[in-house]
């Protein structure tokens, strides 16, 4: 145990060195699991289990804060670290300010109209880390059935929505489901955050699979038309691993149909 104790000692020297300098105490604790008592309540902080040398960090009116070598660069847990103990900022913008992002130039297939409107509105497309291919933008018939429209999930100062560029004249309102982006992203173990919306094109096969709530007149006569012969395509707004919507275009105006849990 003592020869354990020396090695995790040694590696976390590092870390301990530059938050001593800052003139906070530091405890090693060796153990499965920890759980922590803050001035906001109790919290159990589970160690994976591994190679991985794992950092659990504490401050006063915080959450505890776990960070896992290994997953981050040491550059990136000092950073971490020192993010953590000495600033105040919103942990969930500071998680926000570290998503991937992607201009309209990385979407070769996009209109040049659309990526010249993406680029003056300072517009850029959150991505997931799990992800290797670009995402969040889309194209598909979403007013009337052959029309090419597209789709993009838009980030801008702290704010996100659906912008639409319409290939014809047959149109809903460009804007859709505007958000805040510090509430599309969650943490991931290890410290690395992740965005978890995604939009894809919904067509007729998917829009007759999902379930349906409520039977408000507008979602009824909605659904009938896109699973009819004149029926389009339609945007499903997916938030991972917690439910989706789908938003369809009929009447100038974007219905919901229902969507995934």
């Amino acid at each position: 145990m003592d020869s354990l104790w020396q090695v995790l000692d040694s590696s976390t020297a590092e870390l301990k060195s530059v938050i001593q300098k800052r003139g906070v105490s530091t405890v090693l604790v060796v153990s499965d699991s920890l759980l922590i008592t803050t001035d906001s309540g109790a919290k159990t902080v589970i160690v994976p289990f591994g190679d991985s040398t794992s950092y659990v960090l504490v401050a006063r009116h915080r959450r505890p804060l776990a960070l896992i070598d290994g997953r981050l660069s040491r550059a990136e847990l000092l950073a971490e670290a020192d993010w953590y103990l000495f600033t105040n900022e919103d942990p969930r913008e500071h998680a926000a300010s570290k998503i991937r992002r992607l201009g309209p130039s990385a979407f070769p297939g996009l209109p040049a109209a659309f990526a010249r409107e993406l680029d003056s509105l300072g517009c850029t497309v959150p991505q997931s880390f799990f992800d290797t291919l670009p995402h969040n933008v889309i194209k598909g018939s979403f007013a009337r059935r052959g029309q090419t429209d597209w789709a993009a999930i838009c980030s801008r100062r702290g704010a996100t929505g659906i912008l639409i560029f319409w290939g014809g004249p047959s149109e809903c309102p460009r804007d859709l489901s505007p958000g805040q982006e510090k509430w599309e992203v969650e943490d991931f173990a290890g410290g690395r955050p992740f965005y978890v919306r995604f939009i894809v094109r919904k067509d007729s096969a998917g829009i007759a699979n999902i379930p349906v709530y409520g039977l408000e007149e507008e979602t009824v006569s909605a659904r009938k038309e896109a699973l009819s012969g004149r029926g389009h395509d339609g945007i499903e707004d997916i938030w991972e691993e917690k439910g989706s919507t789908v938003w369809y275009c009929t009447g100038g105006r974007w219905v919901s149909l229902g969507g995934g849990d």
